[in-house]
């Protein structure tokens, strides 16, 4: 891959950051809207520059305005996740119009299969005609030439750096991102897709959450000196030419041995329960450990947080399950209500798999 671009929404602050790097150049995804309906958008445009992005934000309120805008300002824009309705507001009318206002779709490394292909059979079956009939039904006339073919794009979506590329764009015959432009030389275009699972969503949850409260609360220093702190650093986070030092190492080793004598938690917190069950799945399947500090090229490393949290959670809510007949046999109200309340912060903590697959089940 020779070029790069970070498009986070509506700011460039991402990509000026590693404007300096050869091979980048600055592009943003950018929130608008049918004005009519309300219906949320999200539009990339690639290869801005400052002055354009301020101006994007004047004019962005309406699609359509930003369309005109863009295509004025000869920007290449393409159309992110065009069948994912984002304030589920999204009409067949509204994707009609897209099809009059953009002539590049973008299929995402964040959605699945099936919404992927869909876009790739509609855009090839799309024929001149469509679009001229499209525009009488809608009384919108095209802003670029309908006798041209739609193209198709990828886009990675990744929001947690743990599936950074798991979909590009692959372009011939464009060696400079300068050419990234709306009449740029862009005859042959590929998209390179492996679409996302719920398991992919989940684990880039899990990602975001994590990154952000080891920013947030300097967790980071934690990660050399607890194995469960450890563990959750090599599965969320991407950084693998980082190594521990020496002393860490050391820090490690005693507290393996440590922890390995404890035959049960120190007390039935949630977090004492997951410190725990995670050192006994790391005791008992070393194999499973050593796997988290190798990086994988495909669908492993969310299959490996699943299976991780699918254990894990097993365990823990069997520890509730104990605890809770115990306290129930010997009447004691209060840790009854205390066990309870630990049950419901587990399935809190599993809430990214609730929110994934309830997405991906709406998109059906």
């Amino acid at each position: 891959m020779s070029h790069v671009t970070i498009s986070d929404h509506n700011t460039i602050d991402g990509a000026l950051a590693i404007a300096h790097l050869p091979g980048t150049f600055i592009s943003e995804e950018i929130t608008t809207y049918f004005p009519e309906s309300g219906c949320k958008v999200h539009v990339l445009a690639l290869n801005i520059n400052e002055s354009q992005h301020w101006d994007i934000q004047k004019v962005r309120s309406s699609i359509f305005d930003l369309a005109i805008y863009l295509k004025e300002q000869n920007i290449l824009s393409v159309v992110a996740h065009p069948l994912y309705a984002v304030n589920d507001k999204l009409t067949l009318d509204d994707f009609e119009k897209m099809l009059l206002l953009f002539e590049n779709f973008e299929l995402n490394g964040a959605r699945n299969a099936r919404e992927n292909e869909t876009l790739r059979k509609l855009m090839g079956q799309l024929h001149e005609k469509d679009i001229a009939d499209l525009a009488e039904k809608h009384s919108i006339e095209p802003l670029y030439p309908i006798s041209r073919q739609k193209r198709l794009w990828g886009g990675s979506d990744d929001h947690s750096a743990l599936n950074i590329a798991r979909t590009y764009t692959r372009i011939k015959n464009v060696n400079h991102p300068q050419l990234l432009r709306g009449d740029g030389p862009i005859d042959d275009i590929e998209a390179i897709c492996r679409p996302a699972t719920p398991l992919t969503m989940a684990h880039n949850l899990y990602g975001i959450a994590y990154q952000y409260y080891c920013s947030k609360f300097g967790l980071g220093r934690y990660r050399d000196k607890d194995e469960l702190m450890r563990f959750l650093d090599r599965n969320l986070r991407v950084d693998y030419n980082r190594h521990p030092g020496l002393f860490s190492r050391l820090y490690l080793f005693w507290n393996y041995h440590k922890e390995k004598k404890v035959k049960e938690p120190v007390s039935d917190s949630l977090m004492s329960l997951l410190r725990h069950e995670t050192s006994k799945l790391i005791h008992d399947d070393p194999r499973f450990f050593e796997e988290t500090q190798r990086p994988v090229d495909d669908d492993h490393q969310e299959k490996r947080w699943y299976a991780f949290v699918n254990r894990t959670s097993k365990r823990v809510m069997v520890h509730f399950g104990d605890n809770l007949m115990g306290h129930l046999s010997g009447a004691n109200f209060f840790n009854i209500f205390s066990t309870i309340g630990s049950a419901g912060g587990l399935y809190t903590l599993m809430a990214p798999y609730f929110v994934a697959y309830a997405q991906f089940a709406k998109d059906r």
